[in-house]
């Protein structure tokens, strides 16, 4: 038999079994895969009408979809992205990657680079408000503590690409915030400054090179330092941890590296030996019940069982002011602030927190609708 009749005969073949494992995998995934890290939209199978398929809208709509739904897919766009890392230094949209494989995600180098200003009227407003607030949760017996969360950027410059320069704005938000907050006595605490006076001496990394928020390590001494200030407030010891052993390895957890998840290469990228302290608790003093409306960067607070085993049973995080945890990192409910006046009656602490990049969205609403309400009890007041 001639070679080229065999590999006519061959082709064929071949050709079938690359056009039905993939169908197979899709229908019926006999071989599992690892699915995609991070928040993407995944395109819904159309629904099937003539009038669509007139319009053209069917097909255009069912080749959307198969190019997310075929068997496979995963592994195929992470050798995509692997191959586009390698050879075009191409990653995914929301990823910088920079010295020594160091990763940023892009809002907190645009923060860094000073593209972030909201205006001074908005701002200022917004601090006016926090800090009528703070005096009216007070009168009530609750404290306010605004947390400003660090930016890797600004905490790792020298791992920067070269030639990003940093616009001509005088200002931005985190040092309008800054400065206002300090000005208006409201009680915070400045994380972008803390990290930067403890980075020549900490004893472990505060930051990791795949992650975007605080290293573990570097959530536990920020975590301290808010339980010591809620300490001072509350002006009577309250529950506290402290760090039995520290576990040393280059496996991350939790957030540690959640830009290198967010890539979805076939080879992540190495992380270098990162802390993992392990704690103990002493809750024999008052646990305070906490009302925290945060970004992700508080999540740390229940991978370290801060929320669990020093607050309130009663105390509550609403995730973005939208979602609502308790004691777990399971979704309760959605938040309703229609309740807003009893979520926030015997509430020991309220604790604002953001990072840099979400800074033109401080507390995500919540203090507008804080304040119209106290707005709104102080004109009843009045018209009585």
């Amino acid at each position: 038999m001639k070679a080229s009749t065999r590999y006519a005969r061959i082709f064929p073949i071949i050709f079938l079994v690359v056009l039905l494992v993939p169908l197979l995998q899709h229908l019926f995934e006999p071989v599992y895969t690892l699915p995609l890290q991070g928040a993407f939209d995944k395109p819904q199978q159309p629904t099937f009408s003539f009038a669509s398929i007139q319009s053209g809208q069917f097909q255009q709509k069912t080749s959307t979809f198969l190019s997310h739904h075929f068997g496979f897919q995963p592994d195929v766009v992470r050798v995509k992205n692997q191959l586009d890392f390698w050879f075009f230094d191409y990653t995914a949209r929301q990823v910088i990657v920079g010295k020594d494989n160091y990763l940023f995600e892009k809002p907190y180098v645009k923060a860094h680079l000073r593209e972030d200003f909201s205006g001074t009227k908005l701002l200022n407003a917004k601090l006016d408000k926090l800090k009528t607030i703070q005096q009216t949760l007070a009168q009530n017996g609750t404290q306010l503590l605004v947390l400003l969360a660090p930016n890797k950027a600004t905490f790792y410059t020298e791992f920067l690409p070269e030639g990003l320069q940093p616009t001509a704005n005088d200002t931005t938000d985190y040092e309008f915030y800054k400065r206002g907050l300090a000005e208006r006595g409201i009680q915070h605490i400045d994380f972008n400054s803390l990290f930067l006076q403890w980075k020549p001496t900490a004893q472990h990394p505060l930051f990791t090179r795949c992650g975007t928020h605080w290293s573990m390590y570097g959530s536990v001494l920020a975590i301290d330092s808010t339980v010591n200030r809620m300490e001072q407030l509350h002006q009577s010891p309250i529950a506290h941890f402290k760090i039995a052993e520290t576990v040393i390895s280059k496996k991350p957890q939790h957030t540690d590296d959640d830009l290198n998840k967010l890539l979805n290469l076939v080879f992540p990228i190495s992380s270098f030996d990162m802390a993992y302290p392990q704690l103990v608790f002493d809750t024999n003093n008052f646990r305070p019940n906490v009302l925290a409306i945060a970004d992700s960067y508080y999540w740390s607070f229940y991978f370290l069982g801060i929320n669990e085993r020093l607050f309130d049973a009663e105390s509550a995080f609403w995730y973005y002011n939208k979602s609502v945890y308790r004691q777990s990192i399971e979704k309760q409910s959605d938040v309703d602030l229609n309740n807003l006046k009893n979520e926030l009656a015997h509430r020991d602490f309220v604790i604002l927190m953001a990072g840099e990049p979400n800074l033109d969205q401080f507390a995500f609403g919540f203090v507008e609708e804080v304040y119209r309400l106290y707005a709104e009890e102080e004109n009843k007041r009045n018209v009585e």
